[in-house]
């Protein structure tokens, strides 16, 4: 539920019985850009080499781009990586599925990258 924070939203997904995923014990992984780059990434590659394909499906260098975290301490790898690639971090306290839209906005967000572990 949406605690009614800045970009907090409330997603409801209907489906025939079945046809939904049941992971309460996972966490799962999450990329999302903008059209441009659609194809042109990969969820299981290096933060760097995914970088590199926004840059370059941008036409940007990698220093120019915006990448939305969430400001987790499970994500400080990802935070380094993107640091270390020069890119700029823009931490999301919460609102994973507004930051994931803000990448197909013009001048907001490049990537959306978000780390999960499976629970066991």
């Amino acid at each position: 539920m949406a605690a009614g924070t800045w970009n907090a939203l409330t997603v409801l997904v209907v489906a025939d019985h079945g046809n939904l995923l049941h992971a309460p014990d996972m966490y799962m992984e999450k990329i999302a850009v903008g059209p441009e780059v659609v194809g042109m990434i990969d969820i299981n590659a290096p933060v760097l080499k995914n970088l590199r394909a926004v840059a370059k499906a941008k036409n940007k260098d990698i220093e120019d781009l915006v990448v939305a975290i969430l400001n987790r301490e499970r994500h400080e790898q990802i935070f380094q990586e993107v640091r270390d690639s020069g890119a700029r971090i823009k931490l999301v306290e919460d609102g994973d599925v507004a930051a994931a839209i803000n990448t197909v906005l013009v001048q907001r967000l490049d990537l959306f990258k978000k780390a999960y572990r499976f629970l066991n």
